[in-house]
């Protein structure tokens, strides 16, 4: 009796085996017949991605530096984007046996009538006036942005510190993308004391600005003025142009150049802070 039980659970166990060895032989049929679609899918995604990454490449150096509204570029490559994973899905659809004629055309409408909506829906949406690579400054902090997320932005410093601040508190604030700036302006400002000669200092900042090939003619030239007079002297700013790039290192070659001058000549000097002090309480002799 218990052989014959026995019997029973040993045919029962290889009929599973069985079973269960037909169905990963029945299965691997299937992935070997459709594997060719799977490769040609790939295939058509990887290679319109990378049209689309040379195309855009192409735009950005040659088209986008002379652009002031490149929303038609941008919506324009997110389109063609999603027409190629739409395209390719309506391939792997139709090599599976699949009735694609209607869906396709649904599909690529669908596609179109989104892009031409955002279009104009682009310029309401709420978005950081930043993007990744800009110097900018965000809450009082000067410094480069390393990336952007859905909760806050990091901010990478001259001195190499990595500053995380909020987006909530970014909009709140002011900001200054000075990457989106073509030309800056550098302004030296020093206090003159009484027995400098102002029209001597005033011609050696104009020759130190005018003689640097980085300075501009436009927005403004180089010009030199006396802003204000006190009791401890003049104030003398000069100010001029020169293109983002060249900001920092002209700003300091223009510093130490003027330092030089007015070590220089004993006609040039500044003013020294001052301070009165009087005593109270003490009678004078």
């Amino acid at each position: 009796m218990a052989t014959a039980e026995n019997t029973n659970n040993t045919e029962v166990a290889d009929q599973s085996v069985s079973e269960a060895i037909q169905d990963s032989v029945e299965l691997l049929d299937q992935v070997s017949d459709y594997g060719y679609v799977i490769m040609d899918s790939l295939y058509l995604i990887i290679g319109g991605m990378l049209t689309i990454f040379a195309i855009h490449f192409l735009i950005s150096r040659l088209v986008y530096p002379h652009l002031k509204n490149l929303r038609i570029l941008k919506v324009l490559i997110g389109t063609l984007y999603v027409l190629i994973l739409v395209v390719a899905v309506l391939v792997v659809l139709k090599q599976l046996g699949f009735d694609v004629s209607v869906i396709s055309r649904i599909s690529i409408l669908t596609v179109l009538i989104a892009a031409v909506g955002l279009f104009f829906l682009l310029p309401f949406l709420p978005r950081l006036p930043f993007k990744v690579g800009h110097l900018v400054k965000l809450s009082g902090e000067l410094g480069v942005v390393d990336s952007i997320t859905t909760y806050h932005t990091m901010l990478r410093s001259l001195d190499g510190n990595i500053i995380f601040i909020p987006n909530a508190l970014l909009m709140a604030g002011k900001i200054i993308n000075y990457h989106d700036t073509p030309e800056r302006r550098i302004t030296l400002d020093v206090e003159a004391g009484f027995d400098c000669d102002l029209d001597l200092l005033k011609a050696q900042m104009a020759t130190i600005m005018q003689s640097d090939e980085r300075v501009l003619d436009a927005p403004t030239k180089p010009m030199v003025v006396v802003t204000r007079v006190d009791a401890s002297g003049a104030k003398v700013c000069g100010f001029c142009w020169v293109e983002n790039k060249h900001w920092f290192a002209a700003c300091s070659d223009m510093w130490i150049a003027l330092l030089d001058a007015i070590q220089a000549d004993d006609k040039l000097s500044l003013s020294r802070p001052e301070r009165d002090v009087y005593l109270v309480g003490e009678k004078s002799d």
